[in-house]
């Protein structure tokens, strides 16, 4: 044996050995050349009322390797976003499932509930064998599944009334977790909370035939509300839904008076739940709408404005108790009947503005579009702006509707004489180039 302590270098040797082969062993795993993202849940982002059972997911995958496609995947759903962080898919873990498919995954976990909240995820496998990291976290909100979870009736005003308002203040007490609303008004309906419009959706809810479909939209108003009495507020209008003449009008008919239903859901950090749906003890008003035509225009009449009629403690002693009624004997569907929300895309100036003999001003957007218009005014209380839309102009400069059918639509302002008063349209939309503006005196 040679001089030294030789099996130590000979032990060394080996115990360096067996560091590189534990390094080797415990290796991160090579990271999936593609990764899940653009969730989608019944072909829409987050949506909030889903009303099939089992919802279709829906995903892309993207990757900056030539040739890399999907070989699996793994969903996880959960009740909350805590359990989703830890990776427990408390409602589903599909497991690993080999497959390409990215569209049209079924919801396949445990039974889910009216108003029900999920939160999901996603990892998927490349064409190596390698799995992505999770998406990053997605969510849906369950409608109404069946008719009898909705504890809460159709309401209504009298049927004189061109527009109704109706209100109901509620108390929300300490430990709000989550709130939520689904509701639908026929025709058409703007809702509003302590005197705010919830949402920016416009002319909701979409059309249908009535006495077969009636749409209902879900919000989730947490973010409303507040410790103590709250107020909601709705405004109905004809839409579709009530078509009746006095203006152009295509054609004409009704499914019935202006009505709504209406389910507010509060949870509160103690598990507790309570529900406020529409019946008697809201109250009915008629609106400050004089005219509400989806083809003849809207008049709205500011001297009728009940201040505060949406908000808690206004005086509502002179209002009668909604009606109760029987509906339209359309079925409540959420987003699977439902189509993309109506909203403000844009903001159109004119690009000119001309004076006609008359004392009427012309302004030419530039392009033609469906549009709503937005009123900023001052004057004396009962004067009026009547703003006719059309495609084309006449020889003199003022507006020709021979293409919009030739009978007169617009909207008219009638003002409250309050100083700077502005108007944005609640229930009517047109589409043109070109707006003619009348300044009108009070005649009243």
């Amino acid at each position: 044996m040679p001089n030294g302590f030789t099996n130590f270098s000979g032990t060394s040797s080996f115990l360096c050995g067996l560091s590189l082969l534990l390094t080797a062993g415990t290796a991160t795993p090579a990271k999936a050349a593609l990764s899940p993202a653009n969730l989608r849940c019944e072909y829409a982002v987050n949506p909030l009322e889903v009303d099939a059972p089992n919802p279709r997911l829906f995903w892309t995958v993207e990757s900056s390797e030539r040739g890399q496609k999907q070989t699996a995947y793994e969903i996880l759903a959960a009740s909350s976003p805590e359990l989703l962080a830890k990776d427990n898919g408390d409602l589903w873990d599909s497991g690993k499932v080999a497959t390409d498919e990215t569209i049209q995954i079924p919801y396949a976990g445990r039974p889910l509930e009216s108003s029900q909240p999920v939160f999901w995820k996603v990892r998927v496998w490349d064409a190596n064998g390698n799995s992505s990291a999770w998406s990053r976290p997605a969510t849906w909100t369950m409608g109404i599944l069946k008719p009898s979870d909705w504890n809460a009736k159709w309401i209504a005003g009298s049927p004189k009334w061109e527009t109704v308002l109706l209100r109901r203040e509620f108390v929300v007490k300490p430990g709000l977790k989550r709130a939520l609303i689904h509701v639908c008004g026929l025709g058409q309906y703007e809702l509003s909370l302590n005197g705010k419009k919830v949402g920016d959706d416009l002319l909701t809810p979409g059309w249908t035939k009535y006495d077969r479909t009636c749409l209902y939209d879900t919000h989730d108003i947490a973010s409303l509300l507040h410790q103590g009495r709250n107020a909601a507020g709705l405004l109905l209008g004809n839409g579709m839904y009530n078509v009746h003449g006095g203006r152009y009008t295509k054609f004409q008919g009704s499914f019935g008076t202006l009505q709504a239903i209406a389910q507010i859901r509060l949870e509160y950090a103690d598990g507790s739940i309570e529900i406020i749906g529409a019946d008697e003890n809201w109250r009915a008003a008629s609106g400050p709408i004089t005219f509400s035509s989806i083809y003849g225009g809207e008049d709205f009449d500011a001297r009728l404005v009940q201040d505060g009629w949406d908000r808690s403690g206004f005086n509502d002693a002179n209002w009668p108790p909604a009606q109760t009624v029987n509906g339209t004997g359309g079925e409540l569907r959420g987003l699977s009947c439902a189509a993309p929300p109506i909203r403000v895309f844009d903001v159109l100036k004119p690009v000119s503005i001309r004076q006609l003999t008359n004392g009427a001003t012309v302004y030419d957007l530039g392009q033609n579009a469906a549009l709503m218009v937005r009123l900023a005014v001052r004057g004396p209380a009962g004067s009026k702006v009547r703003i006719s839309p059309a495609e084309l102009l006449k020889t003199d400069g003022s507006v020709d509707r021979g293409s919009s059918g030739g009978g007169q639509a617009w909207w008219q302002y009638t003002l409250a004489g309050e100083g700077r008063e502005n108007y944005f349209p609640k229930f009517f939309y047109h589409g043109c180039r070109y707006l003619q503006v009348q300044c009108l005196p009070a005649t009243e």
